[in-house]
């Protein structure tokens, strides 16, 4: 499906919000955009909640409830996805409503398990074709029919989509007038609505602790009862199932326990609770441990269109929107942020909420963070600029729709390149995706052709590591191994026991219960030994490039190719951080996940929470960052492994 995503950086004026009519807007454009966010927060509710069956509920109150925005049943016998009419088939379990005027449509359909959804699922969302927005929430353009606002999402039981059709053509946001933008605000009104009410309606009375509730249509704070479900939840899991207290040696998280409960029982809006339970999590100092915050949350924030970068003797700008290019220029070093030192300002505004396993990924998170403030303040800092002037800017919540000075090209998962002297370079973005291997499997009977092959993972964050090492299979002449994983294991009769076991354990079960009983019994689990693919084998010296953002299944990659024998790795540290998170919600639509799984190389040597060292370490300064120049390409084009 091809899909076309604009982004968009919402810079707005915080305006009050309040009641249920569509907003005036100064700035019409952003502001229907904010709301979406909205409505993606209750779609994410629903898409991962327990729902009711709409057999089980009071259909009489449904329906008026859906009368309210205009939306009644209808027993046309199709309906609009999209530009697409799907037709439907009596005998299943479908609820259609429809307007009086049946230009604006509610889809409902039912099943009996989730296999059944996605069978459907895979039929009704190619439909959506090209779209501009999200892949919940989008608009069509086409010449040839009128602009809709569409919803179309899964459930664990159901397939919705909305559609409210707008009486205007377009091709693309900017041929949109002021006075349509207040119409698209009207329908995503509705459309909002529409969502709170199957919400409200199909969500467990237990789910509704997790619905998001910072939205202009919907707003509630969080009693103090769910803040501390939602910490004690957290709190539980991690005391059970984290997997690294060993690089924490500091932190007695039953001291944590008593020390914040009280903390989470005092007032604060639903964006303190999420500093509160993100200053938690830091203090596990894990990158696969982390709170995400809620969706209606997050658009509080002002995010200016700036990138920042760290050298041995300060954070430089290295590229902004068209927007600043007079003000910060390029190479500017920033001194101070709301007249606070910088170092200072990252140490004690920035650092208590980051949970990374790295110090140089923590600073990296921080920077990304540090012009980050609330849309209704402002934020001032002090820079030296590349001629040594030295003024201070105030950022203020304003629309940018400047692109960047230094634009970055679309990448692929897998990009091939033949490049001089007969190098092949083949650079992996992701092992999130199984287009990788399909992609690579197109080339690699190619790569033989060449005298050296560069292998670029320092833009892969991870993913699927079997993908990694399928790859790995065509160039290794041996069976090679994976890394070694350890999980905690919990047994309560172990642990009742373990109380009376004398120390020292008088067999192997006296040890087992002793160390339930202390918390740290462990499922070892051995390497995998994975057989190569001898009939496909690529012959050719390897070079890997890696860097502070190779992380998780990346660094599994490296882990095993280092076994294979490719040690002619350059560039920087690995992110330092990989495992398996189990993932938990949280009251008011965020969600939290928790490492549960230690990963080492198979003689047991760590790697998370240090990130694996390049053979040779290769850093472009300032000038060479600036420049566009790869320093880390041009060594290794240069190496003979």
């Amino acid at each position: 499906m091809k899909t076309r995503y604009v982004t968009f950086f919402l810079l707005f004026v915080a305006s009050a919000l309040c009641g249920q009519k569509p907003l005036a807007l100064s700035d019409s454009q952003t502001e229907v955009r904010k709301h979406l966010f909205e409505g993606n927060g209750l779609i994410h509710f629903l898409n991962n909640c327990t729902v009711k069956s709409i057999d089980a509920i009071d259909q009489s109150v449904f329906k008026k409830k859906l009368a309210t925005v205009g939306f009644y049943a209808s027993m046309d016998t199709f309906v609009r996805i999209a530009n697409d009419t799907l037709y439907l088939n009596t005998p299943s379990a479908q609820y259609l409503f429809k307007t009086k005027d049946k230009l604006h449509g509610l889809y409902i359909e039912e099943f009996e398990n989730m296999d059944q959804v996605m069978q459907k699922w895979k039929i009704i969302q190619p439909l959506q074709k090209v779209y501009w927005g999200y892949s919940n929430y989008y608009f069509k353009f086409e010449s040839q029919h009128d602009v809709s606002l569409n919803v179309l999402f899964k459930t664990k039981k159901h397939i919705v989509t909305i559609q409210k059709i707008l009486p205007f053509k377009a091709l693309n946001y900017d041929e949109i007038t002021q006075a349509q933008w207040l119409m698209i605000d009207r329908a995503n009104t509705d459309i909002i609505n529409t969502l709170k009410i199957l919400s409200e309606t199909l969500a467990l009375e237990s789910e509704q602790i997790y619905a998001p509730t910072n939205g202009r249509l919907y707003p509630k704070p969080l009693t103090s009862t769910e803040r501390m479900i939602g910490f004690v939840h957290f709190w539980t899991e991690v005391k059970y199932n984290f997997a690294f207290f060993s690089q924490v040696p500091d932190v007695n998280w039953n001291d944590v326990l008593s020390e914040y409960l009280p903390k989470f029982a005092s007032e604060q809006t639903t964006y303190e609770y999420y500093s509160l339970m993100s200053e938690v999590c830091a203090k596990l100092k894990d990158g696969h441990t982390n709170v995400y915050y809620p969706i209606d949350t997050r658009k509080e924030m002002y995010y200016p269109k700036i990138v920042l970068r760290s050298f041995e003797n300060g954070v430089y700008v290295i590229n902004t929107s068209k927007k600043y290019s007079d003000v910060l220029p390029l190479g500017s070093k920033i001194i101070a942020v709301n007249e606070t030192p910088v170092d200072a300002y990252i140490q004690n505004r920035l650092y208590p909420y980051i949970s990374a396993s790295t110090q140089h990924i923590k600073i990296s998170i921080a920077l990304q963070k540090l012009f980050e403030f609330p849309l209704e303040h402002k934020l001032s800092i002090n820079y030296v600029t590349p001629q040594g002037k030295s003024p201070n800017y105030v950022f203020s919540a304003e629309q940018d729709t400047t692109s960047w000075i230094v634009e970055e090209e679309d990448s692929e998962p897998l990009e091939f390149e033949a490049l001089k002297n007969n190098i092949a370079y083949l650079k992996i973005n992701t092992f999130a995706d199984e287009q990788v291997l399909t992609d690579f499997l197109k080339i690699k009977d190619t790569i033989s052709n060449f005298s050296k092959l560069i292998i670029d993972l320092r833009e892969n964050t991870g993913g699927n590591s079997g993908y990694g090492y399928e790859i790995l299979r065509y160039f290794s002449t041996k069976p090679f191994l994976t890394s070694k994983w350890m999980t905690r294991e919990h047994k309560a009769a172990y642990k009742a026991w373990g109380e009376y076991v004398s120390t020292p354990p008088a067999n192997e079960f006296e040890e087992e219960c002793l160390l339930t009983f202390k918390e740290n019994y462990w499922h070892v689990a051995p390497p995998d030994t994975i057989e190569p693919h001898l009939d496909s084998l690529i012959k050719i010296p390897i070079v890997i490039l890696i860097g502070n953002n190779t992380a998780s299944a990346a660094e599994d990659f490296l882990v095993a190719a280092e076994g294979i024998g490719f040690v002619e790795t350059v560039g920087d540290l690995t992110y330092g951080s990989t495992g398996q998170p189990t993932f938990i919600r949280l009251p008011g639509g965020g969600t939290a996940r928790i490492c549960t799984k230690k990963d080492t190389y198979p003689d047991g040597k760590e790697f998370v929470g240090y990130g694996i060292k390049p053979k040779h370490t290769v850093k472009p300064n300032l000038q060479e960052v600036l420049s566009r120049r790869d320093v880390v390409l041009d060594f290794a084009l240069k190496l003979n492994p």
